[in-house]
């Protein structure tokens, strides 16, 4: 019983854990951040493209149909994405249906034209 009772705490930690939304992993992503950064809190991008515009090179990670705040919903899904330019952060992105937050114009430069 006692190894029940120590094993059940345990498991419960690993639960919660595995629950956290992608919007909390992603408020960990600073500008600067380099690709293994990023990848270390978000886990491996779903997607990845790459841009070249006025001599820099832009990356983004797409991060599609993820928990958006289990605090909220455990239902809600949001894409996320997180734009580099030359291999560092400079902005992060979450769309929720139809809207994005915040508006950037980096993200315009991966839209099919």
């Amino acid at each position: 019983m006692s190894l029940l009772k120590s094993v059940i705490p345990i498991v419960l930690i690993l639960a919660f854990g595995a629950c956290a939304s992608t919007q909390s992993k992603l408020k960990r992503v600073d500008s600067g951040m380099s690709f293994k950064e990023v990848e270390h809190i978000m886990g491996r991008p779903g997607a990845t493209q790459t841009v070249r515009k006025d001599g820099a090179v832009y990356a983004l990670y797409r991060y599609d149909h993820r928990r958006c705040n289990p605090n909220l919903s455990y239902y809600e899904r949001c894409d996320f994405f997180v734009i580099f330019k030359n291999g560092q952060v400079i902005d992060t992105v979450t769309k929720n249906g139809q809207s994005y937050s915040p508006h950037t114009e980096a993200l315009y430069l991966f839209q099919p034209r």
